[in-house]
């Protein structure tokens, strides 16, 4: 034994999640997680139901891009930022509020991705992969 500690550094990105079941009227939210050192940032979710690719440019100069075709459900999801945002908090988690599932038909397949955003000016600092859930 040499008595050194050896350390393993992961660099995790952030993530994205639905969590209960999508369907009338259950209770469903997202949780984005590994947002580390972003507490006070907000994290936006969006929404697509016409797929991934080619995403949707960060207008940043990063050349990174959004994981989602914009689409009619990118719209709503923009135009609803109580229902699809949340702070995240100083374990690098956001919430959204938890909201009944809408009534929508049964076997849409809806993919979902989220930025975290600082304020003032509004600056993308991070992006999650994309997930998707079917309607049931």
């Amino acid at each position: 034994m040499n008595g050194r500690v050896d350390v393993y550094a992961r660099t995790l990105k952030p993530a994205l999640a639905i969590n209960g079941t999508p369907a009338n009227p259950n209770p469903t939210h997202f949780t984005v997680f590994n947002a580390f050192g972003e507490a006070g940032n907000t994290a936006q979710v969006l929404l697509s139901c016409s797929g991934t690719s080619p995403g949707i440019p960060i207008p940043d100069g990063s050349g990174r891009t959004i994981p989602l075709v914009a689409d009619a459900c990118t719209t709503i999801s923009l135009q609803a930022p109580f229902v699809f945002s949340g702070p995240v908090d100083g374990t690098g988690t956001a919430q959204t509020p938890i909201v009944p599932f809408p009534n929508v038909p049964v076997g849409i397949t809806v993919h979902a991705a989220a930025v975290t955003i600082q304020s003032g000016p509004t600056t993308f600092i991070s992006l999650t992969g994309p997930t998707s859930f079917t309607t049931q």
